[in-house]
């Protein structure tokens, strides 16, 4: 279950779900992590990973950068899922199968946020990147923080980020209310 629900997190912010797993798992808070890839709870993988973040966030919300942004945004999307799904399924899954899920737990978020983004853009004229782009970095850190403490909780609430996307998406392909 912390396997979807942390991939799904690196669907939408890859570097949040990356380095907060990594940190926990190596401060020993977070799940237990197999020699094959303990690189990604050593600092000198992390230090990188939070100055991509930093990037991330900036060049993901500008209008103008966002468009240059988005297909390499999208691999490292699904390059951080693989990564997140072999570092807690590998004793339970094997490494290859969790990181595949992985991977296609996060192409998945990360290709239901850009639905998000070109639908919203029929409305906000501009805004949209913006406004999805920081409401799904905050949902990637509040639902990582909960996955860390709480599996099921944490499926629980990208489930519940899920609905409330697929909900919102729907109203907005519906065109406006007529007067």
């Amino acid at each position: 279950m912390a396997l979807v629900a942390i991939a799904s997190c690196a669907g939408l912010n890859p570097f949040v779900a990356v380095v907060m797993l990594g940190v926990a798992a190596g401060a020993g808070r977070g799940p237990e992590v197999g020699s094959q890839l303990a690189f990604a709870t050593e600092w000198p993988f992390l230090i990188p990973m939070l100055l991509l973040l930093g990037v991330d966030i900036v060049i993901d919300k500008l209008p103008t950068t966002a468009g240059l942004w988005a297909r390499p945004a999208l691999l490292v999307r699904v390059l951080a899922g693989g990564l997140v799904g072999g570092m807690l399924g590998e004793a339970s899954l094997g490494m290859a199968m969790a990181m595949a899920v992985g991977a296609v737990v996060a192409l998945l978020a990360g290709g239901m946020r850009w639905i998000a983004v070109r639908r919203l853009g029929r409305r906000f004229y501009g805004l949209e990147r913006f406004m999805v782009g920081a409401s799904t970095d905050a949902m990637a850190v509040l639902a990582m923080l909960l996955s860390l403490f709480s599996a099921v909780a944490g499926l629980l609430l990208v489930a519940a980020f899920a609905g409330l996307g697929a909900y919102f998406s729907g109203r907005s392909s519906a065109g406006p209310a007529a007067d």
